[in-house]
């Protein structure tokens, strides 16, 4: 029997994604990340000029146990704040839970945050910073455990949001209602 080449069409929802993720598993969830339907959804997006990964409006996740994360593409090519990372007039005013992470508490704003020392840019943006470093080697599965260990200190049973449209680093905060 021959083959037959199937095209697949883009629906209207190519830009939105369902990622099955338990945070408390042997690997904190780096496989749920580290997988083909995650890397080809980044990368086409990426391709595409979607260059920042984010939660879906008003779909937020937990970090700890069995939680969905319901990400999306869209197009940023600014961010209204461009702090550095370490202290200089203008920088990321949170506590240092490592080398490459901070976390609440920090002197701006009232809800629970961490950054990452991802900074994003007009072609990879937000989580999409994250991600790529796994798919690259440079998040390796150690590293991913000491991100999900932070954001399970920081945020414990509150819902999260990854929004990443108004800072340049790679953050996630505390979804607020």
């Amino acid at each position: 029997m021959a083959k037959t080449n199937k095209t697949k069409k883009l629906s209207k929802n190519n830009r939105k994604i369902k990622v099955d993720i338990d945070w408390n598993s042997a690997d904190n969830g780096y496989s749920a990340l580290y997988s083909d339907k995650v890397f080809k959804f980044v990368m086409k997006n990426i391709n595409d000029g979607y260059n920042l990964i984010q939660t879906q409006e008003n779909k937020p996740f937990h970090c700890n146990g069995k939680s969905v994360l319901y990400l999306q593409a869209v197009k940023v090519k600014s961010w209204a704040q461009t702090p550095e990372w370490e202290k200089t007039k203008d920088y990321i005013k949170c506590e240092k839970y490592n080398d490459w992470i901070k976390t609440t508490p920090c002197k701006i704003g009232t809800t629970a945050k961490v950054f990452v020392k991802l900074k994003s840019n007009p072609y990879i943006a937000g989580f999409s910073m994250y991600l790529i470093n796994i798919f690259s080697g440079h998040i390796t599965l150690d590293k991913h455990k000491e991100f999900v260990k932070a954001i399970q200190k920081t945020f414990r049973n509150k819902p999260i949001r990854i929004h990443n449209q108004d800072v340049d680093w790679f953050h996630m905060k505390e979804y607020i209602v």
